[in-house]
């Protein structure tokens, strides 16, 4: 259309949703996958130093967060480590941390957190979110949820992240929770 009649309003905004339903099925088709692989009990067993991946993880956010005028606080304990898949360990981590820069309240803070829990690691994402207390959490790992103000179209994205990171925890048989208090949203895992 560009090529014949020239680039318009209309052929961008056709540009845009193009690439907006190209994520959308990259990442259902990802979400696929990883469903897949957890019915088939795929293992997932090489070492990850997981204190110095979410490190470097929740570091390269920092300029992002910082630009949106918003604080980032980093508290990882050393020598953590897990057996799982790397990449998929990536991906969990940058969808939280995602969600948690998406949403913070402006001025806010984002906290990350890693301890060792008796076998297991816990990760602890949080973030300042005011009108926390009138939102649905137990709803968040559903796909395409967006149902509170802060969860609609105005932010980007489509409402499959935090589907995304259950099923990355269904993988490697962690297990993760959403709740708010005191004016803060804490996306808690397992693993």
């Amino acid at each position: 259309m560009e090529a014949m009649n020239g680039k318009s309003e209309w052929t961008q905004s056709n540009m845009n949703q193009v690439k907006r339903l190209s994520g959308l099925i990259s990442d259902l088709i990802t979400l696929a996958r990883m469903e897949e692989a957890s019915e088939m009990n795929e293992s997932v067993n090489e070492e990850i130093d997981l204190s110095t991946q979410l490190g470097e993880i929740a570091s390269s956010f920092r300029p992002v967060i910082e630009q949106q005028g918003k604080k980032l606080e980093i508290d990882i304990d050393d020598g953590i480590r897990i057996k799982g898949s790397p990449k998929s360990m990536h991906e969990l981590i940058s969808i939280l941390l995602d969600n948690a820069a998406k949403y913070c309240d402006d001025g806010g803070t984002v906290r990350v957190e890693l301890r060792q829990q008796r076998k297991q690691a816990s990760i602890v994402i949080s973030n300042s979110y005011k009108e926390g207390d009138n939102v649905d959490h137990s709803r968040f790992f559903e796909r395409f949820y967006r149902e509170d103000s802060s969860h609609n179209s105005e932010k980007s994205g489509y409402g499959i992240g935090l589907s995304m990171a259950e099923s990355i925890v269904n993988l490697h048989k962690g297990k993760i929770t959403a709740d708010h208090s005191n004016g803060i949203t804490y996306f808690r895992v397992l693993i």
